[in-house]
This record gives structure tokens, sequence and C-alpha cells, in this order.
């Protein structure tokens, strides 16, 4: 049975995280000032990330195998929403990134037990955090930032037995994740920029694990407009005992930020 979507989160994700994500974590690449201004700035970012998922997800004593291609995602994908926001001030940044995604989708099973599975799921991964600009040079920035990833996640997961019948499981679960990391971005020229971001978190406290990396380049569009074009990937791993995610979330991410 071909595999379809299944997204987080975000999410990053999420998934977990994410999720997820991404999250402030791992924005879209934004322009900031060349050096460090007094005063309040504002930047709404608006953008989409399409994703592959490889792992494992389970409800209870049903547990099915996570291999889904972007191809899957941008076609079987209900509904989702994604923005960064953030305001800052001198060397301190404050904001968040919300991703909010729902999926229906088929998963192979393998054949033995089951023949394959039905998951239908809804999540939200909420990242907000705080970052300080550790560097703050006039072509080059980089900022250490801490926060958390909470993760709210409903899913029924639905098999079909070879031997004909099937068996269904639901799941309502959320989680918070600490989360520590460092964001990067440094101008290749006046128009074009570059930037990196990665965290990790968990640690025992809601997942066993989480982490994601990015990189990417941005364009200046105008002086308060610029776009910016990626690759993002999330890893999480949770267990609680009745609900079980171990996956990695990876896939180009695009964005346009507004910021004043």
């Amino acid at each position: 049975m071909k595999s379809k979507s299944l997204l987080t989160t975000l999410s990053f994700l999420t998934l977990g995280a994410a999720v997820h994500g991404g999250e402030l974590a791992s924005p879209p690449p934004t322009a900031t000032q060349t050096a460090t201004e007094e005063g309040w700035h504002f930047r709404v970012v608006p953008y989409g990330w399409v994703t592959a998922i490889k792992g494992d997800m389970g409800i209870g004593p049903l547990v099915a195998p996570v291999d889904i291609s972007m191809k899957d995602t941008l076609r079987d994908l209900d509904i989702a929403a994604m923005a960064v926001l953030e305001a800052s001030y001198g060397r301190w940044s404050f904001g968040a990134d919300i991703t909010y995604a729902k999926t229906t989708g088929d998963l192979d099973a393998g054949g033995r037990i089951f023949s394959g599975f039905k998951l239908e799921q809804e999540q939200w991964v909420i990242n907000p955090v705080i970052g300080y600009s550790a560097i703050d040079l006039e072509r080059c920035k980089v900022e250490v930032f801490g926060g958390v990833r909470i993760n709210v996640f409903e899913a029924t997961l639905t098999g079909d037995l070879v031997r004909g019948g099937q068996r269904a499981r639901s799941a309502g679960v959320d989680w918070v994740d600490p989360v520590v990391g460092l964001r990067a971005q440094a101008d290749l020229c006046s128009r074009v920029f570059v930037r990196c971001n990665g965290d990790i978190g968990g640690f025992g406290a809601g997942s066993d694990f989480t982490w994601q990396a990015f990189a990417g380049l941005g364009y200046r569009i105008t002086k308060s407009l610029n776009l910016g074009l990626g690759y993002r990937a999330l890893g999480v791993d949770y267990n609680d005992g009745e609900f079980v995610i171990d996956t990695v979330t990876h896939g180009p991410l695009l964005g346009i930020e507004l910021h004043w």
C-alpha cells in the first residue's frame, strides 16, 4: 500500500517539535539590521515547508512504519498554517514559531499482521524562545537562544488485519520540550545573505530527545521585505507508553518576511 502524508512539527518539526518544525529555532532566513539598532523591531514570516518523513509511530499496541515522500505530503495534506512572529529590542529577541497541520493518509504495514494503516492526525507545535546576540557585527550576527517546544497532538490509527477486520486506537497527547540552540546570519552582498540555525532539546523532560537544523539563502526585495529559501530537518523521539513517535521530518522551506 502506498504511503501518504504525515506532517508535523512542523515540525519539526515536529513533530515535537516537532514537528514542527522550526519555530524560531529554525525559521525561514530573514534579514536583520546590519548592526543592532536601539528601539523595538518586529517581523512576521508566513512560510511553507514541504516535508518527507521517516520513522515509526504507535498508539497503544498498534505501531506503524512511517515512510512518506514530499509528493505524498503535497497530495494528502488537509490543511496547514505556519508563521514566525518576533519582536526584538537591542540585542534581545522574543518570539514564537507556530505550526498547525491536519492530515489523513495511508501507511504501509508490511503485510504480516496488518495489510495497512489509516492515520488521521491534528497537531499544533508552538515554539516560543528568547534570543541574545552574542556576536553583532556589520555583516555577521550570531545569536544564542533558549525556549520550549509545545506539542499538542491528536491521532487515530486504524489497522486493517490481513485476515480481515480492523483494529483502531486513538490518542490525545501534549508535551513540552526545553530547547537551546544557535542561529547565525552573514551577508554575501548587499541583497543576499546566508542563514543557519540549529537546536537540541527534550532531555527526558518531554521527549527523550529532539533536534532540528536549517540552512538557507535570503534575498532582500525591499527595505522591509525579504524572501528566503532553505532546507530544514526536524527529529523527535517521544514515548509515554501509550503514544510513540520516533521520526525525522525534512524538506525545502520557502518564506517571505515583513519587518519594520
